[in-house]
């Protein structure tokens, strides 16, 4: 159902997944970080907390899934790569090879 320009009006503007990845990685550039951390739950206090996934839920004023939502900031992180804005490793963990991406602080 398209939204009237009276409802358009009344909806409260709120920023892009793109913008919320980009912020997180900000925070620390030294630091690489898998799609999985940006749902990680840490304790406020600690230098690095965030818990990207409230804040994607409440950017985006809808409920998805969470495998949805790590495909949105998969999106997110890759769109930064191709922009030029972040880099991306892939890194042989334990699990297998995982991809990592941070800030290009270049």
């Amino acid at each position: 159902m398209p939204l009237g320009e009276a409802d358009w009006e009344a909806a409260e503007p709120t920023e892009d997944v793109l913008t919320h990845v980009r912020e997180v990685l900000s925070m620390d550039p030294a630091h690489a970080y898998r799609v999985q951390d940006f749902f990680r739950d840490t304790a406020p206090s600690a230098p690095d907390a965030f818990d990207l996934l409230n804040t994607l839920l409440d950017a985006l004023e809808q409920r998805t899934s969470r495998e949805r939502s790590e495909a949105v900031v998969e999106a997110a992180l890759e769109t930064l790569v191709y922009l030029g804005e972040a880099e991306k490793r892939i890194a042989n963990v334990e699990d297998g090879a995982v991809a990592y991406y941070r800030i290009d602080a270049a």
